[in-house]
């Protein structure tokens, strides 16, 4: 069993560092590379909301995606391999968490 530790990206040059990923991953990062280095240039802040809850090889946190003018309150669900990296991450948010 895994047990949770705190994890912070600091910018987008962190999330850069993917070495000899299989080429699904590669291809999946590529397509989010755009989104978040744009959120990371838009100086939006990440504040955690209470404990990670860690369940088997899954994490979920809530925290605020906070923006000029803007408040995103998502879950987000991290499941990890045996090496302790992510294999898949999910968001859930609607426009009730949205302000």
């Amino acid at each position: 069993m895994l047990s949770c530790i705190p994890v912070h990206i600091h910018n987008h040059n962190t999330i850069s560092r993917i070495a000899a990923a299989p080429a699904a991953m590669l291809a999946a990062y590529q397509r989010t590379k755009p989104f978040y280095k744009s959120a990371f240039d838009m100086n939006v802040k990440l504040e955690l909301n209470g404990k990670p809850r860690c369940a088997g090889n899954s994490v979920a946190f809530s925290f605020d995606v906070v923006m000029t003018g803007m408040k995103i309150s998502p879950i987000d669900v991290f499941e990890l391999n045996a090496d302790g990296k992510v294999q898949s991450m999910k968001a859930y948010w609607s426009a009730d968490n949205m302000s």
